[in-house]
Parts: structure tokens; C-alpha cells; sequence
């Protein structure tokens, strides 16, 4: 034990020997560890800090609920603000801002604020939050805050696939050459299909195709339904049902399933059926039909 502990002095005393210091380069390491931000976030971490300084000068017994000095609370060393205090932060933040999509603020850009704090509070006081104490703040901003009224559980729509974006998917698959190196020719007809398919069900595709454990491939013919039928001008229109079983809470996808309908659009560009034929004629799935062509 004692040659255990000489050798451990001896380290130490080497390494002092050497030049190095304890905690000699904390305070340069720690704000260097803040310099990985883009210059947008780092001036979001000081817009937050900026926030709690104004905070702490507000409460009169901000000494008496944390027992830290608010004129030393930034300073590097400082300890961290416990759970109380930063929730009574949030509250603050949430009182004092204004929300874009409503006039209050909502359940994700408080959250967003808070992890400027975090990380701005980190750089200037060297002292690290751990996950669970973060995981607490943004379980407590969703439950608590939200039943209390301070924050609002809602979202704003992104609308990054429009109608205009589709088309152009679309056509780039009309349009591309007919080369199989770059693309497999059933991708090319079963890709826009499967898209197709998101777009009008919103489905996962795991809705339709097996998973690879069970050994098969393709669609599942057995929850596919084509129909012919005649329009009101006397023109032939195909319309087909799609089943999905693999949805979630399904206990008995054997047995039970949610199906979806739709039928020929007029546009070929815009027509997900003919996609679907396509597709049939290529696994010998009709019966008694062997190519596209009419007789």
C-alpha cells in the first residue's frame, strides 16, 4: 500500500516537475469548448444569459430561495442553479415573451430557449448539467407548464412537400433516360408508386411490403383489390383497395385490417394505378394476364 501511495507522489511530482498546474487552463478550456457553435447559436446562448441576468435582478429573495450571491451567479466556478430555480426561470421566460404562431409561447421554443441557457450557462461558469436534470426541464415544460397554463402544446406546420414538389418528382421519373445502370427498371416504376401510396394514406411502407425476416418480397397481392368499371361516358376506369395490417396497436393483423380506396386519374402523370399495373404484369399477379397489351 505505502509503495502504491510513493509511486502515485512521485507522479505528481513528476508531472509538477514538468510544468503542469492544477486547474491552470480551466476557464481558457471551458470557453473553448463553447467555440464549436455556429456565431448564430453562440449569440442565442447570450441573448438567454442576458435573459437570466435580468431575472436574477428582479427577485428580491433570489438569496434567500438559492443562497448564491445574483452578483456572482455568472462568474466562472459559480455553482449551477438547482431545478427550482430554472424552472422559475422558465416561467419567467414564458410570462415575458411572445410566441409566433400564438401570443403565448409555445412547449418547443421554450424548450429551444432552454438549451441556450444550458449551454450558455455551461461556457461561462465551467460547471455541466447533466441529461437527467435536462431531460427533467423539458418533461416538466411539456406536463406541468402546459396544465398550469404557462406554455402552449402546439406546432407549426412545415409544409416542405407540396403539390409543386411532387410534380417535379413526378415528371422526373417520366422523363428520366432508360438506363438500368443508375436504376434497377422496377424501382423505377415501384418508387413513385410507393409514393404515391404515402401521399393519399399517409401509410408507413411496412403497411404493405413484408419485412425481410419473413422471407417474401413485393407486394401483398392478398390485400390488393382491382375493379373495372364503366364511367358515366362509357369509358372503362380502374379502381383498387389497398389493406394495410402492419399498423400500429394492430394486435391481429391476420385478421384485421384498414383498407383504402382510389380510382384512374385521367393525367397519366398523376395516375398511380397504371404504376400498379405495371407492377402486377411483372410478377405474373393477374390471372390469365400475361402483358399490358389489348387484344
Amino acid at each position: 500500500m505505502d509503495s502504491k501511495q510513493d509511486s502515485g507522489k512521485k507522479l505528481v511530482a513528476l508531472a509538477r516537475a514538468r510544468g503542469w498546474t492544477p486547474g491552470a487552463h480551466r476557464v481558457e478550456d471551458s470557453k473553448k469548448a463553447s467555440q464549436s457553435y455556429a456565431p448564430k447559436t453562440l449569440r442565442d446562448h447570450r441573448l438567454a444569459i442576458q435573459k437570466y441576468q435580468t431575472f436574477n435582478s428582479q427577485r428580491d429573495s433570489y438569496l434567500e430561495c438559492t443562497g448564491h450571491d445574483p452578483e456572482t451567479s455568472l462568474q466562472f466556478g459559480a455553482p449551477a442553479p438547482d431545478l427550482a430555480t430554472v424552472m422559475d426561470f422558465l416561467r419567467f421566460h414564458a410570462a415575458s415573451g411572445r410566441g409566433v404562431i400564438t401570443s403565448r409561447i409555445t412547449v418547443e421554443s421554450a424548450n429551444t430557449f432552454m438549451e441556450w441557457f444550458l449551454a450558455g450557462f455551461e461556457a461561462r461558469t465551467g460547471n455541466v448539467f447533466s441529461p437527467e436534470f435536462r431531460h427533467k426541464i423539458y418533461e416538466l415544460s411539456r406536463t406541468s407548464l402546459v396544465e398550469q397554463g404557462d406554455l402552449i402544446p402546439i406546432k407549426k406546420e412545415k409544409f416542405n412537400f407540396t403539390k409543386r414538389e411532387f410534380t417535379l418528382l413526378m415528371r422526373a421519373f417520366w422523363t428520366m433516360d432508360d438506363d438500368d445502370v443508375l436504376m434497377h427498371p422496377r424501382n423505377k416504376v415501384q418508387i413513385p408508386f410507393l409514393i404515391w401510396l404515402y401521399c393519399w394514406t399517409g401509410a408507413r411502407i411496412g403497411a404493405f411490403f413484408p419485412k425481410e425476416k419473413e422471407g417474401k418480397k413485393g407486394l401483398r397481392y392478398r390485400d390488393l383489390r382491382l375493379v373495372m368499371h364503366r364511367s358515366e361516358d362509357g369509358t372503362p376506369k380502374l379502381l383498387y383497395k389497398i389493406d394495410q395490417r402492419y399498423v400500429k396497436n394492430n394486435k391481429n393483423p391476420e385478421h384485421k385490417k384498414f383498407g383504402a380506396c382510389t380510382y384512374q386519374h385521367d393525367i397519366p402523370l398523376f395516375d398511380d394505378s397504371g404504376f400498379l399495373i405495371a407492377i402486377c404484369l411483372a410478377d405474373g399477379a393477374l390471372d390469365g394476364i400475361t402483358t399490358g397489351k389489348l387484344p
